[in-house]
């Protein structure tokens, strides 16, 4: 067979630019968490026994969690990690342009949780120490700390399938990821709350007040330095 005009193909290389990274990301953060549930099982076990008030032997139990600072520390990690990631997952599906690239924007995330709870930690110390009320501001920090660890492993399988879903289903993965989260926070202030008065038998409405100046408005700042931030 004779072929006077042969016909050619030139390939070429095909740049691929997939969520590669993101992928391999959840993936170590998903074995972070099966690290801590393998080697710090009874730890997790207490942990939501505890907030969940699902064991008589609150006190014991609650002496138990805070002798374990190495979980401890791990499970707050997590918490940074999930918790920073859900939120720069949630601004690209809105659509947001971010200033820095995806990672940039993740670590900066994490940086500003861990600051703005260090200062709320120090914060809490101080109002105990002024007041003397060292064992109602442990009891509430250490509430609000259990709660944040709870949120970093409730997160977790939002992130994993918030990472690789677009249009309609992101738009429910990130509706019921927002209403956990906004459930796991209600039920934190109602235990809070009960955790203060019988430590102090704080009136309700200076525990208002409280959550005015510490909780809501740290956050009204936060959320308009972030929007002026990505304007």
């Amino acid at each position: 067979f004779r072929n006077e005009a042969p016909v050619r193909l030139i390939s070429r290389r095909r740049e691929v630019a997939g969520k590669e990274v993101l992928f391999y990301g959840i993936i170590g953060l998903v074995l972070f968490f099966a690290l801590i549930r393998n080697v710090f099982a009874r730890y997790l076990s207490d942990l939501f026994k505890v907030f969940f008030r699902t064991t008589l032997k609150q006190r014991q139990v609650k002496e138990q969690l805070q002798q374990s600072p190495v979980p401890s520390f791990l499970l707050f990690v997590l918490f940074l990690l999930t918790a920073s990631l859900f939120i720069n997952l949630w601004l690209q599906h809105e659509g947001i342009a971010l200033p820095y690239p995806f990672w940039i924007m993740f670590l900066y995330g994490m940086g500003l949780l861990a600051v703005l709870y260090l200062l709320k930690l120090l914060v809490l110390k101080l109002i105990g120490w002024l007041l003397r009320l060292q064992a109602a501001t442990d009891s509430y920090s250490f509430v609000v700390f259990t709660s944040n660890k709870i949120i970093g492993i409730v997160l977790l399988p939002f992130v994993v399938v918030l990472g690789f879903v677009q249009g309609p289903q992101a738009a429910v993965v990130l509706t019921l990821g927002l209403i956990a989260v906004g459930f796991l926070v209600l039920y934190r202030l109602v235990l809070s709350y009960q955790t203060v008065q019988r430590a102090t038998r704080l009136p309700f409405i200076y525990f208002m007040l409280y959550l005015a100046a510490f909780e809501v408005a740290p956050l009204l700042l936060l959320n308009k330095l972030l929007l002026s931030f990505l304007a």
